[in-house]
């Protein structure tokens, strides 16, 4: 609606859209919360329970997987060849563009 009224800045329908707008992030931000208790809840309950196979999965659930690095780039696979890789690209990325220099 609002953009259909041409993007007003003033009157009712701005208005309108800023109140609705609050309104969803609030509810938004209450079902988040109640999504964060419920969790903290489950948490509790398996260390009770002594279930480390739901806590764990629990756990992954909220606060996300272990962050994996890629373990080959540009098919090499060690570090000291990586290091390498790199080196050599930086150097050319930072050579000039012309062959002669000005003096």
């Amino acid at each position: 609606m609002w953009v259909e009224c041409g993007w007003p800045h003033a009157g009712f329908v701005p208005q309108e859209r800023c109140q609705t707008k609050a309104a969803y992030k609030r509810a938004l931000r209450n079902k988040r919360r109640e999504k964060d208790l419920t969790v903290s809840d489950d948490l509790h309950e398996c260390l009770l329970a002594k279930d480390t196979d739901g806590f764990w999965h629990t756990w992954k659930c909220k606060f996300g997987a272990k962050i994996t690095f890629p373990v080959c780039i540009d098919c090499v696979a060690d570090s000291r060849s990586f290091a390498q890789l790199f080196a050599n690209n930086f150097a050319d990325a930072c050579k000039t563009n012309t062959q002669t220099q000005c003096i």
